[in-house]
């Protein structure tokens, strides 16, 4: 065997031709037994770490606690439904039920309205009889035996079973009921036992896991081979370069032939200074993210229930592999919940971003900056991309902007693996992506230049043998296994493949073939997604993208027409990644944000760069007026197309935005006007013509600095509109509110942010106003303190609790009409805090209708002034506060109504006028008060305890704030939806609600929010919980 293939058996190197003996390295032992055997083990591991058993909670809640007096409890149950259900009475318990009153003797959901046949309820007739209804399903109907006897309810998910002294009654499939609460008209049962009188609820908490003492040996094994495996090939990189320097062609072939410079820190200058005063100025005035209030919710709630899930809908089902950054998030909220505080982790990813961009663009083989001006030029470049594609999207609470840090890490790993020539960076660029992913399915963007640089590893990883190379392939996979630690260490296959079930059962995702979606949201122009920001750099991205394939393609792999291949790395790194959305499964517009990192560093270097190559491209041609016609026209197009999105912002009121929901202008000047972009792109390339000096005057220079100098222009107009725009809110602002303004002056939300800026009219201060002598109703098919539903009752706060009317006589009876007027009322001084209102409950309006008359009382005569129709539109049970706002002069008030409808439902109930206090949110509201906030607004409610979800129970529901206008706005969100599982759709169907009197003082456009009082029928948690936990494999279910 010769010298060189000892060399090449030792070192997996192919010897350079004309190498001898005398130039070979010392033998060294070889290093791929050891990668393959990490590499191995480590991605073994990886793949058992969903398999992997776990501990899953499966608690269980008995009731009641004590048999022989039962007291009703509220037990909203988050899945909805129980995992599996046992009730146990005996006819003692039976014959108390029928002497109750309404013969309930269990029911899980509140009995006298329609949703009622969705739990379950075991009744005594008067006749003896006894029928068990559970989720539209009768189970039984029969007569009990006198005497002694004992049944037993059994149900899960495929049965139900119903026996008595052991002998089966009736048997059916699943008919599981949904538990809001575990009621009971008994109160009374001498010397009961839990088999007199018992339930038992398995509580469905599966999603809720833990890792078992095999699972974190297991992570650690893995954890070691990884790192391991990441070491052994940094030292074979170093043995590599001990073996064989790279020679200055080598390095040539991956662009680094030119000077690198001075190194990037050095090169700081005062427009780096200025990002992070921008950024600090952004962190204040931005507008919430998307979703940042949702994404909130999820992170508070994992640190309280161990997981991290949807919280606000879906049964709470798990998010692994997705979770690592919500728990982190979760105790980054526990130090502060302020919307400032909140965004901090954003804007320490956005610098990041920019910090890693501005060091990739300096590494990719960019020409030196000749002068200081130059220098400044280029960081300013970046420095503008970065902000266009950052700001209008990540600074909140999304994951959107940690994807953007990874994929751009990701991005420069690669950049310095290829200029090294080193595996063990390559290694770690997979691992960057795989730990991106991880985060958030948009991470699939950071997978882009890692796939793209394939073929620049392989020469690195070929070797002398097949079982070599293989070796080494796996081992610069197998340290990307520590990806299955954050994505599974607290989860299991089980918990995603059963997270992908409920989410095609009640909200079914996109596909692939999807991805039209996003742009079409991008584009249109009626919604915050399609945001002239938004579109800024999305747009004008892709059109650059796809003049840098032109030119790269029309290069013909000529180097010196084409892009160093660094820069073009970056090109296709952007391209690719925008088809790497594809695979999302939702569609929205805010994963854009994703690409944050990459767009800059492409952009950037494009519009650095481009001008070598369209004057090198030119050379020997005839003439470049065409293609500069059309990338004129593009770029003109896109410019208008951008900016004609509308200035709005998803779940943002946009108080004191100049020009909101419209795309941008200045005066007379719009800037969805190709005209005006025409004239601008013109502009440039007159002064680029003027400032080029004349024996550099080709067209090719001009149009190769001219289109990006206008692309910066465009992007610099874009982001002080935007920026500018945010400001002026502010100060517009400042004296009311809004929430940049209350960020500005109170930025740790000591005083509640909007919760201490909306005021409601607090029940706990209502009076009732005076009723004129002898000024009685006149009614016909209206009754005097009832005529409501019995179910759902008006407020008690006020003193004196006020006369309630209804036409509402009983379940099933509500062709009932009528009529009422009502005596007149003496109307208060106007007060600024002090509001007029009445409370209504029913159908108000169609062929219903309730007016208040004002009138002036003269002589013992009232003249009547004018009317209100107080009609609001609303079908429901529910109470909602109407404002009575008098006519000019009046002093007295009286209520007229009329009940023309005779369908189901169609039933009116008012109360008298009354009077109360407008006081802040934060103190109508009682400390400590379970506020459920609809996912739209958590961000902006940091004092708002928000019920927590734990051991698969649902914290009852004080207070709802919900974003929505009108009569019962924004109680249509998923969270009140039984087909979306929303967690408090327990709340809408079992408690009463009262929408009270909302307003910012200063600012009548914020109307898109909605307060409601929660009255719930039982106290909370009258039951036992044992927390028991059993260990499990991955892909077991329940």
């Amino acid at each position: 065997m010769g010298a060189s293939s000892t060399v090449a058996e030792r070192t997996g190197l192919r010897p350079t031709a004309g190498s001898s003996r005398a130039d070979s390295p010392r033998r060294r032992r070889p290093l791929e037994p050891a990668i393959l055997l990490t590499a191995v083990v480590a991605l073994l591991c990886a793949a058992l770490m969903p398999l992997a058993p776990v501990s899953v909670s499966t608690p269980t809640v008995s009731w009641p606690q004590d048999p022989t007096s039962p007291v009703s409890t509220a037990l909203q149950l988050t899945a909805l439904r129980p995992a599996s259900l046992e009730a146990r009475f005996g006819c003692g318990a039976l014959t108390a039920a029928r002497n109750s009153g309404d013969g309930v003797l269990l029911t899980t959901v509140v009995t006298g309205r329609l949703a009622e046949t969705e739990g379950l309820q075991v009744r005594m007739a008067d006749d003896a009889t006894m029928t068990v209804t559970s989720n539209g399903t009768e189970v039984y109907r029969g007569a009990v035996p006198g005497g002694a006897c004992g049944y037993l309810l059994q149900m899960d998910a495929t049965s139900t079973r119903l026996l008595r002294d052991g002998q089966v009654l009736a048997e059916t499939g699943g008919a599981l009921p949904e538990v809001d609460l575990l009621a009971t008209s008994v109160t009374t049962l001498p010397g009961a036992t839990a088999d007199d009188f018992g339930v038992s609820v398995q509580v469905d908490d599966q999603f809720s896991t833990s890792p078992t003492p095999v699972k974190w040996a297991l992570t650690v094994v893995l954890v070691a081979s990884s790192l391991a495996c990441l070491g052994l090939l940094a030292a074979r990189d170093r043995h590599r370069r001990g073996d064989r320097r790279q020679t200055a062609a080598g390095r040539q072939d991956e662009g680094s032939a030119a000077p690198a410079g001075r190194r990037w820190w050095r090169t700081l200058s005062v427009v780096d200074v200025a990002v992070v005063a921008l950024m600090l100025l952004w962190l204040f005035i931005a507008p919430s993210t998307d979703d940042d209030g949702y994404y909130l919710a999820m992170a508070r709630n994992s640190v309280i229930n161990g997981y991290v899930g949807n919280y606000f809908q879906l049964f709470n089902q798990g998010y692994p592999p997705f979770s690592w950054y919500y728990q982190l998030f979760g105790y980054w909220d526990l130090l502060g919940s302020s919307p400032v505080f909140l965004r901090i982790p954003s804007m320490i990813a956005g610098l990041t971003t920019y910090g890693v961009s501005r060091a990739v663009v300096e590494s990719v083989g960019l020409p030196p900056a000749r002068t200081s001006l130059h220098r400044l030029v280029r960081h300013g470049v970046v420095v503008v991309v970065f902000a266009a594609a950052f700001l209008p999207y990540s600074m909140g609470v999304r994951p959107e902007s940690i994807s953007a840090v990874f994929a751009v890490l990701s991005l420069g790993a690669v950049v310095v693996a290829r200029r090294r020539s080193s595996l063990a960076w390559y290694a770690g660029a997979l691992v960057i992506s795989g730990v991106g992913i991880t985060c958030h399915p948009t991470g699939l963007v950071a997978l882009a230049p890692w796939l793209l640089s394939i073929p620049a590893m392989w020469p690195l990883i070929r070797s002398t043998s097949v079982w070599r190379t293989l070796a080494v392939a796996a081992g610069v996979l197998g340290p990307a296994a520590l990806c299955a630690v954050p994505g599974f260490l607290d989860g299991s296959l089980r918990d995603f493949t059963y997270s992908q079930e409920i989410y095609a059962q009640l909200w079914p995702q996109e596909d692939w073939y999807d991805e039209w979606l996003r742009y079409s949201f991008l584009l249109n122009d009626h919604i915050a997604m399609g945001s002239y920001a938004k579109r800024l750099t999305v747009l004008v991205g892709i059109v650059v993208f796809v003049w840098f394939a032109v030119l790269q393609l029309a290069a013909g792999g000529r180097r010196r027409r084409a892009f160093p291949p660094l820069v073009a790395l970056t090109g296709w790194s952007f391209g690719l990644a925008l088809l790497l959305l594809w695979p999302t499964p939702s569609k929205w517009t805010h994963h854009f944000g994703a690409l944050a990192g990459l767009t800059t560093v492409f952009l950037s270097c494009v519009l650095l760069y481009g001008v070598r190559v369209v004057v090198a491209t030119q050379r020997g041609r005839r003439s470049i007026v065409p293609a500069t016609v059309l990338a004129g026209l593009s770029l003109v197009l896109v410019f208008a197309l951008a900016m004609h999105g509308p200035n709005d912002w998803l779940y943002t009121w946009l108080l004191g935005m100049p020009h909101a929901l419209e795309p941008p202008f200045v005066g007379v000047v719009s800037f969805d006007s190709p005209a005006v972009w025409l004239i601008v792109v013109t502009a440039v390339g007159v002064v680029t013509w003027l400032r080029l000096p004349r024996r550099r005057r080709s067209r090719a220079r001009v149009v190769g600095a001219a289109f990006p100098a206008a692309v910066v222009v465009f992007l610099s107009v874009g982001l002080v509109y935007l920026v500018g725009s945010f400001s002026l809110a502010t100060v517009h602002t400042w004296d009311t509110y809004s929430q940049q303004a209350d960020a500005l002056q109170d930025p740790l939300a000591r005083n509640g942010g909007a919760e201490g800026a909306i005021y409601a009219a607090d029940p706990r201060t209502a009076t009732v106003l005076p009723l004129q002598d002898g000024a009685g109703a006149t009614s016909s098919g209206f009754t005097s303190q009832g005529g409501y539903l019995p179910s759902s009752p008006p407020t008690r706060t006020a003193d004196p609790e006020p006369t309630v009317w209804g036409s509402y006589p009983r379940l099933g009876a509500e062709a009932n009409t009528g009529a009422l007027t009502t005596g007149w009322y003496a109307l208060p001084s106007s007060a600024p805090d002090l509001r007029l209102l009445v409370e209504s409950s029913g159908r108000a309006g169609g062929d219903n209708s309730l007016v208040a008359e004002y009138g002036e009382l003269s002589g013992g005569e009232v003249v009547a002034l004018g009317s209100q129709d107080l009609d609001d539109g609303a079908d429901s049970p529910f109470w909602r506060q109407r404002t009575l706002v008098p006519s000019p002069g009046a002093d007295v008030v009286r209520l007229v109504a009329a009940d023309g409808s005779n369908g189901p439902g169609g039933w009116l109930a008012f109360t008298a006028p009354m009077r109360a206090q407008m006081r802040p949110l934060i103190d109508v509201a009682p400390d400590g008060a379970r506020t459920a906030v609809t996912w739209e607004m958590p961000f902006l409610f940091p004092a708002a305890h928000l019920p927590a979800t734990v051991y698969g129970i649902t914290e009852p529901v004080d207070w709802i704030f919900a974003y929505g206008k009108g009569a019962l706005g924004g109680l249509d969100n998923e969270s009140f939806y039984r087909g979306r599982a929303g967690l408090w759709y327990s709340t809408v169907r079992s408690s009463t609600l009262t929408q009270v009197i909302t307003e910012v003082p200063g600012q009548p456009d914020l109307r898109t929010f909605s307060a409601y009082q929660v009255r719930n029928p039982y106290p909370d948690a009258a039951y036992d919980l044992d927390r028991d936990r059993t260990v499990r494999w991955g892909w077991e279910a329940p």
